[in-house]
């Protein structure tokens, strides 16, 4: 079975920019939108909803 295991951890989603993942050559972003693995506060899930967005 594969397990899927972060390369990278960050506090908030918006410290991460599109340039950044193309430097590091990143293809693959999971968002846990639906709070699924960590509960969020309604602010936290608007600010990556918009992230997306961009």
């Amino acid at each position: 079975m594969l397990k899927l295991k972060p390369d990278f951890y960050t506090n908030h989603l918006t410290n991460v920019d599109a340039e950044w993942l193309h430097h590091q050559k990143i293809k693959l972003v999971l968002v846990d939108l639906d709070q699924t693995l960590v509960n969020a506060s309604s602010q936290a899930k608007d600010k990556a909803n918009e992230w997306i967005r961009n």
